[in-house]
């Protein structure tokens, strides 16, 4: 026993030295990682080029405006309180034009375009060809193919009025039923009566239209009738002041109606 525990004990004492120069090994290795790691950003740091200073906002002109919050008395689409009215008009059958006349939607490339944005939409909703191309071999409508009825430099500065939409709409093809509404505060309701509108100077007789005046009444049954099919379109010619809104005479498309609150979703053509 005497002559066996030596060599055991030495033996176990030759292992432990090398397992001490492993870990040391490592402890090296790790180091150099550490080291060139280190240098490594340093060195990308050095070749970065400095961060630019950040750019100053430009300076807000008084009176120019980003967007305008809604009134008070209009409700959001995107809203809650806009879904609900959109899903209960869904359910009621108020939305039958809806699907495509968004599949078109389109804002006013003018800020007096809106009658044209309206008018497009109205047009490519209903799938009127209108016979030329818009660009390249498309044939589709656009604001600028819009003109025969009065010149696209006129209708910047001053818009379109109610009897130039219509000219436009016949010359393109539509058949057009137009009520111009009884105005507020006359104590008698106006009498239905027919005006012959004939503004364009291309189209011979083709701008021809009846505009009748109409009550409440006809206008709720003319946004049923509309909004309960998708062969046809309501666009509303309307004050955006009687809403809150910023400006006066505007067009838009009506794109659909819930019976339940009596509300309309108007497809705004403004930016």
């Amino acid at each position: 026993m005497a002559e066996t525990s030596p060599r055991t004990t030495s033996k176990r004492a030759r292992k432990a030295p090398k397992k001490m120069s492993d870990a040391a090994d490592e402890d090296d290795l790790d180091a150099v990682e550490e080291v060139e790691l280190q240098e490594a950003i340093a060195a990308s740091q050095a070749e970065a080029p400095p961060p630019e200073a950040p750019k100053p906002k430009p300076e807000i002109e008084e009176g120019k405006f980003y967007k305008r919050e809604l009134p008070e008395q209009c409700v959001a689409f995107a809203s809650r309180e806009g879904r609900a009215f959109f899903e209960s008009a869904l359910k009621s059958g108020g939305l039958e034009g809806f699907f495509d006349l968004i599949a078109q939607f389109h804002t006013q490339n003018e800020p007096a375009y809106c009658g044209l944005a309206t008018l497009t939409m109205a047009l490519n909703s209903l799938k009127v060809d209108p016979g030329r191309p818009w660009k390249g071999v498309w044939r589709w409508y656009d604001e600028s193919l819009l003109d025969c009825c009065k010149d696209l430099r006129e209708v910047q500065l001053d818009g379109i009025s109610l009897e130039e939409f219509v000219c436009l709409a016949v010359c393109n093809g539509l058949s057009c039923d137009t009520r111009r509404a009884h105005v507020a505060g006359e104590d008698v309701e106006m009498a239905p009566t027919t005006t012959s509108v004939k503004t364009c100077a291309n189209v011979s007789d083709g701008c021809h239209a009846s505009i009748t005046s109409g009550s409440l009444d006809d206008l709720r049954a003319a946004v049923k009738h509309a909004c309960g099919r998708s062969d046809v379109v309501l666009a509303a010619s309307y004050s955006r002041k009687t809403l809150g809104q910023t400006g006066d005479g505007h067009f838009s498309p009506v794109g659909g109606y819930d019976a339940s609150t009596d509300q309309v979703l108007l497809l705004d053509v403004a930016q």
